[in-house]
């Protein structure tokens, strides 16, 4: 009987390390992909000193972060408040607005996540476009005959 609950610590704290060990192992995986993807100080330089770049990064804040959270937030959190508030019908709990979940991920929420994603990726080729150009500006002539 007492090798039960024994046993049966051993087989958690096992699967405790064993959580941890991968963990950190994926956590080391990622860092070590990023920074070899990714050079940090190329990152920091592009995203804080590159003209080009850092319009890229606030505008896809702004679209992404402001626009279209601060949106998802009014239709998931502000609009039942005031739903509930004015009309005294909660749109979560009542189940004749069931619906209104649905309404908001098809007719909010992934038109506008497809729309940010499209807004974002043409403003990305924008800044590649920018920064190649001020590339093959600052390439010497020697190396720019090479090329073409």
């Amino acid at each position: 009987a007492l090798w039960g609950p024994v046993w049966l610590v051993a087989a958690c704290l096992r699967l405790l390390v064993l959580a941890v060990v991968w963990s950190g192992t994926a956590v080391a995986h990622v860092l070590q992909g990023a920074c070899a993807a990714n050079h940090p100080r190329l990152v920091a330089r592009h995203a804080l000193l590159e003209p080009a770049s850092r319009q890229c990064t606030c505008r896809c804040l702004l679209l992404n972060a402001c626009l279209y959270r601060g949106a998802l937030f009014v239709y998931e959190a502000a609009l039942p408040a005031a739903v509930e508030a004015l009309l005294g019908v909660d749109l979560a709990t009542d189940p004749r607005y069931g619906w209104y979940e649905w309404a908001v991920l098809l007719l909010w929420s992934l038109p506008a996540y497809l729309v940010c994603e499209v807004v974002s990726t043409s403003w990305h080729y924008e800044m590649h476009r920018a920064l190649a150009s001020r590339a093959e500006a600052a390439a010497p002539p020697a190396e720019a005959a090479a090329q073409g």
